[in-house]
């Protein structure tokens, strides 16, 4: 069998046509898969990937920030006591809290009742 473009004197078109269709119709099939697959399966696997990646990331740094607290709070209690040390990150919460007050929305969004 020759390329597509040959012509087949002896054999009529209907053959030659009928002779590839399930070859190409296979290849049409597995190229459609593929464009669809490419277009949802991929995509997901990567955003997927990213999101397993992140929560790893953002538990690691939970739990350093944790050890962090906890090495300074047993510093700080070195030199001025265990009531000290409590008082110490009590007020510092304390104003991390304030602050975070302070820059909350002040004006409710329309649409949303009074109350």
């Amino acid at each position: 069998m020759g390329p597509p473009g040959e012509s087949y004197p002896d054999r009529p078109l209907t053959s030659v046509i009928m002779e590839n269709f399930a070859v190409r119709f296979a290849d049409l099939l597995e190229n459609v898969s593929q464009r669809v697959r490419a277009m949802t399966v991929d995509r997901l696997s990567k955003v997927i990937t990213l999101i397993g990646i992140g929560l790893g990331a953002a538990l690691l740094g939970f739990v350093a920030l944790v050890f962090i607290l906890v090495a300074l709070f047993r510093l700080l209690s070195i030199p001025l006591g265990v009531t000290a040390a409590y008082a110490v990150f009590g007020g510092l919460f304390l104003l991390a809290g304030v602050l975070v007050w302070r820059m909350r929305r002040s004006k409710p969004i329309t649409g949303e009742a009074n109350g």
